[in-house]
């Protein structure tokens, strides 16, 4: 009994000491991924929102007024 006792009793005090590690699974190849996010869509020219800027600086001012003149139409006419 007194060897049992202190079986337990060592356990305790070597809890944090592992002699051994499980063997890691291989990964599963058969799998599929299944992708969660909506799929991206392409923007179009009337997508004023998601509409490339150009880099010249004139050329991005003359984008920008024009997508204000087409929110402006949009609005008063929807």
């Amino acid at each position: 009994m007194k060897q049992y006792i202190r079986d337990i009793i060592d356990e305790l005090n070597n809890a944090g000491e592992k002699d051994f590690l499980p063997e890691i699974p291989p990964s599963p190849t058969g799998g599929k991924t299944v992708y969660l996010d909506p799929p991206k869509i392409e923007p179009v020219p009337e997508d004023l929102e998601n509409q490339v800027l150009s880099a010249d600086p004139a050329q991005r001012v003359k984008q920008l007024n024009e997508q204000a003149q087409k929110d402006e139409e949009r609005q008063t006419l929807g």
